[in-house]
């Protein structure tokens, strides 16, 4: 009989079983080949001498074979965790918490759930409602650790530029006013504040973000975690938004005292929508913005400056910002009041209709039409600036004002 044959007869006919013959997953150093595949015959003094080191042998391949299992029956228990988490996540209820996935897996719970000793992948509701609060309180945590963060960003930049700080009563003080019994800052007070603006690091012309649209796109990168691959979060704010400049925040305190507005915090003023007007555009070139749009607007025509000054002498006219200077005196920007709610003689207060052929032609309600002509300044753009049009007019308009004619 073959020696393969009879050593596995022998085992087989000692209780072990046909999966505990299986050499698949050896390890290198296991001598199980070595003993079987041999051309000598298998004598009764050759098995005495060779049993032990085969039992020897599978049970290692038993042990190997329960630590996988083990080892599969944890990843699915992690598995059920992160669905149930990502379901908590994307819900209404946990729109506004901050945890990832290996944070999660990290808590006592969750590690004491994923290597419990019963048989089972699933988590008993009891204790995932438990997970679920030791969720809220790490998050809660990183929440109250972003504010500080950020809070200490805006007073810094204040401070450097030798601003004023804010209370609650929106008025201008001194920096350490925005300070609390026991020293502890009001955060509310401060981001929510009508010119608390950062920089944000996204590409794009939209250079500022507040503290708001920040707290949701970090939830929304949290979010994404238990979609995919284990990823660890725990980045100090400063990362996810630029430090405030001087220069912004000066531009928004600016804006903010020229105009009457509706209200003096900053997520009421983003709910009215596009509902402001820049009074330093020309009527054709005038559009409706939001709140931030508006600062980065004033923000944007100082950054177009700062870049032509170099290519300025080449051209007897080019982009000047007094026109969009804060502190040169008259009318800076208005508040509509019309919240969206336009008819064209309201919005004929504000903003002059265009002539062009593409605006007249176009149907009541529809949005402006691009049409073929050059939608970029030339000239703007030899200067470093970009500037882009809806139409031939507002083009026409931009050339007459800021380069004395027609392009």
């Amino acid at each position: 009989m073959d020696r393969q044959l009879y050593i596995h007869k022998r085992l087989l006919e000692l209780g072990y079983t046909n999966n505990d013959l299986c050499n698949d997953s050896d390890e290198q150093g296991w001598k199980w080949n070595t003993l079987v595949n041999q051309p000598r015959t298998l004598t009764d003094r050759i098995w005495n001498n060779i049993r032990p080191q085969l039992e020897e042998t599978i049970r290692l391949r038993r042990e190997k074979k329960s630590r996988t299992e083990s080892e599969k029956i944890r990843k699915r228990r992690q598995e059920n965790l992160v669905d149930a988490a990502k379901v908590f996540m994307t819900s209404s209820e946990g729109s506004t918490y901050y945890v990832v996935a290996s944070e999660l897996l990290q808590l006592p719970l969750a590690k004491e759930l994923v290597d419990r000793d019963e048989l089972g992948t699933n988590t008993p509701q009891t204790q995932w409602v438990s997970l679920k609060q030791q969720m809220i309180r790490l998050s809660e945590t990183r929440k109250l650790r972003l504010e500080e963060e950020a809070v200490s960003m805006i007073v810094e930049s204040r401070r450097e530029g030798n601003l004023k700080a804010v209370n609650s009563e929106n008025e201008s003080l001194d920096c350490d006013a925005n300070k609390g019994q026991g020293g502890v800052l009001h955060h509310n007070t401060v981001l929510q504040h009508a010119t608390s603006f950062f920089k944000n690091r996204e590409s794009g012309d939209e250079r500022l973000a507040t503290f708001t649209q920040m707290l949701k796109e970090i939830h929304t990168y949290c979010s994404e975690t238990f979609q995919n691959a284990y990823a660890y979060c725990d980045r100090p704010f400063s990362r996810e938004l630029g430090k405030p400049e001087v220069t912004v925040l000066s531009i928004a305190d600016a804006v903010y005292a020229a105009i009457d507005l509706p209200s003096k915090n900053m997520d009421g003023l983003l709910t009215l929508g596009k509902s402001f007007v820049c009074l330093r555009c020309i009527l054709v070139l005038r559009q409706l913005m939001s709140w931030k749009s508006l600062v980065n607007h004033f923000y944007v025509e100082l950054l177009n400056f700062e870049r032509s000054e170099v290519q300025r002498s080449k051209y007897t006219k080019a982009i000047t910002i007094f026109d969009h200077d804060v502190k040169k005196a008259g009318a800076i920007a208005a508040y509509t009041g019309l919240e969206l709610q336009l008819t064209p003689l309201e919005l004929a207060k504000w903003i002059e209709a265009c002539k062009c052929y593409a605006c007249e032609s176009r149907p009541d309600g529809w949005p402006i039409v691009k049409c073929l002509h050059p939608q970029t300044c030339s000239v703007c753009e030899l200067l470093g600036v970009y500037r882009s049009f809806t139409c031939l007019g507002k083009h026409n308009a931009h050339w007459r004002r800021m380069h004395g004619q027609v392009g």
